[in-house]
C-alpha cells in the first residue's frame, strides 16, 4: 500500500521577501526532475537536476519526516509587515494542496529547508 507521500506527483516551494534573494524549487517525482532558481540581489544561475528512483524515494522519506502534509494551510505573524513569505504547493493526481506563510512557519520548516538544500546543494532559506 502506498503512503500519502508516495502519491505526491510534484511539489513547488518558494521562499523569500521584498529584500534579498528569493528561491524556488520544483520537484517532479515521476520524471525525477528538480529545478531550482534564485531571484534577487545576487545573481546565481538556475539548476536542473535529474535524479534516479532511489534518490527520489530518499527525498520522499525526508519530506515525510518534515511532515509537510500535516502542516496548517497558513502561518501568519500579524505583527510583522515586511519579512519573509513562503509557499508550498503539493500536487497529487486529483488535488493540489497549498500551504503558505508570512513571517511564521511550521515547527518542521528548518528541517524542510535543509532537505531542499541537501537535494539541490543550493540555498533555500
Amino acid at each position: 500500500m502506498k503512503t500519502e507521500y508516495e502519491n505526491i506527483k510534484r511539489i513547488v516551494a518558494s521562499v523569500g521577501g521584498y529584500f534579498g534573494t528569493s528561491y524556488t524549487v520544483e520537484v517532479e517525482f515521476d520524471r525525477g526532475k528538480i529545478t531550482w532558481e534564485a531571484r534577487g540581489d545576487d545573481f546565481e544561475p538556475g539548476l536542473i537536476l535529474q535524479l534516479d528512483i532511489e534518490s527520489m524515494n530518499t527525498f520522499r522519506e525526508a519530506l515525510s519526516k518534515s511532515r509537510i502534509l500535516s502542516w496548517k494551510n497558513e502561518y501568519i505573524d500579524p505583527n510583522t509587515l515586511d519579512g519573509t513569505q513562503w509557499s508550498l504547493d503539493i500536487e497529487f493526481d486529483d488535488i493540489c494542496i497549498e500551504k503558505s506563510g508570512s513571517n511564521d512557519y511550521p515547527k518542521e520548516w528548518k528541517r524542510f529547508c535543509k532537505v531542499i538544500h541537501k537535494l539541490t546543494g543550493k540555498p533555500f532559506e
